[in-house]
Order: C-alpha cells, then sequence, then structure tokens
C-alpha cells in the first residue's frame, strides 16, 4: 500500500511522539482516532516494530502502516464509521489515515 503524497510529514524520517511503552521489540505509540460526524474523540494506541525506530523516534512511514492497520481494524468492527487517526509530531496532531 502507497502513502499518499500530500500525508503531512516526511515519511523517511524519525518522528518525536508520545511514547506509551518502549521495550526491547516494539515502541506503543499514542495516537488520536476522530469520529467524523459524532464530534468523538478516542485515544488509542499504534504498536512501531523497534527495528523502525531510532531510539524513541519511530519512522514515518512505519507510523503510516500502524495507522493503516488500526484503521481497517475500525473499519471491520464497526463499517459505517469514517474515522481519522492522528499522532501528535512535535506540537501538532498529524492526520495518518483517513477512511
Amino acid at each position: 500500500m502507497q502513502a499518499p503524497a500530500d500525508i503531512g510529514f516526511d515519511l523517511d524520517a524519525h518522528h518525536s511522539t508520545e511514547v506509551l511503552l518502549a521495550t526491547h521489540q516494539v515502541l506503543v505509540a499514542r495516537c488520536v482516532i476522530d469520529f467524523a460526524g459524532r464530534g468523538e474523540r478516542v485515544e488509542s494506541e499504534l504498536v512501531i516494530p523497534r527495528r523502525e525506530c531510532q531510539g524513541d523516534r519511530p519512522r514515518g512511514s512505519a507510523l503510516w502502516r500502524a495507522a493503516q492497520e488500526l484503521l481497517a481494524q475500525l473499519l471491520l468492527r464497526r463499517p459505517g464509521l469514517h474515522p481519522t487517526i492522528r499522532i501528535a509530531i512535535g506540537s501538532e496532531l498529524v492526520p495518518l489515515a483517513t477512511a
């Protein structure tokens, strides 16, 4: 699956984001899911393989892939929803995936 050209951040760079858990195998980053038309915001997590990280900074492409996987799970459970998955890069919430 190819990432869109207008994703809003560099997919090849490693990004500082809020880390909830870091082990020798994975890094878990906090994300926010917005549901269009519902005004609802839910916190969730993106699991990134440690090999895709530089220290505690995951690669943009790994964040994007994890967001796509989470989006697919959400749509399987609730097909009528229109979620947007965002992650904090610096002080800005950047959209990673939208249905």
